[in-house]
């Protein structure tokens, strides 16, 4: 799945969704974030700040950086970026993307 990036409210989107990603990080303790952003940011994964956004580039970066772990630090950027746009999360079955996705689509078009 991949998102539209140019969708009504993206700013505001990306903006939360960074903050999220920020939030996940943090919970592992500042060195361990800042080696992640370090190997993200010095082109060993290819995303770059700007891409920081979009969630297939971050979840490919997070398994190559972290393997497995890197499902935990999804988990928590949905919570985060679910409480900070205040929408409910739905995982059931979903990849963090297609979770992203949703968010984003909600967030566009509120009931």
């Amino acid at each position: 799945m991949t998102l539209n990036y140019d969708s009504p409210g993206t700013e505001l989107f990306d903006s939360a969704f960074t903050e999220a990603v920020e939030a996940a990080l943090s919970a592992l303790g500042d060195t361990a974030k800042q080696t992640i952003y370090w190997y993200i940011f010095h082109d060993h994964t290819g995303l770059g700040a700007r891409d920081i956004c979009q969630p297939e580039a971050l979840s490919r970066s997070l398994e190559k950086v972290l393997g497995s772990g890197a499902v935990r630090i999804e988990e928590i950027v949905l919570r985060e970026l679910s409480a900070r746009l205040g929408l409910m999360l739905n995982e059931q079955g979903r990849t963090f993307v297609e979770v992203v996705a949703s968010l984003k689509e909600t967030m566009g078009h509120p009931n």
